[in-house]
């Protein structure tokens, strides 16, 4: 097998299925007993709801937390110039803020389809 960034590449690009079946598995399981917890809490959601929740904001986190946290270079670029200031996003409002934006836009959701 050759090395080198070419190889990395394939072996990124196509890791074993067994391993991925087990990251699938546990990232599955993370969402199931985070949405839990926000059905418990908030018992207008149907599990269903409560799982697209967990998984739409966590998937949001994960791209917020690079763009909260760019690398020195960017920061630098950032504080240099105001009109690029705005790049940089702080991370715990944001996703609140989308997180209200999601919860309302779910309820109304359930509520229309309540309604039919």
């Amino acid at each position: 097998m050759p090395s080198g960034p070419t190889s990395f590449a394939r072996t990124s690009e196509n890791p074993p299925t067994a391993h991925l079946g087990h990251y699938k598995l546990t990232s599955l399981g993370a969402v199931d007993e985070a949405a839990a917890l926000v059905a418990r809490v908030l018992p207008a959601l149907r599990m269903a709801e409560a799982r697209e929740f967990v998984a739409t904001l966590a998937s949001l986190a994960g791209s917020l937390w690079q763009i909260a946290n760019p690398a020195p270079a960017l920061a630098e670029l950032y504080a240099s110039d105001p009109a690029l200031a705005q790049a940089c996003v702080d991370l715990a409002p944001r996703l609140r803020r989308t997180a209200e934006i999601l919860l309302a836009g779910l309820k109304a959701a359930g509520d229309q389809g309540q309604s039919s």
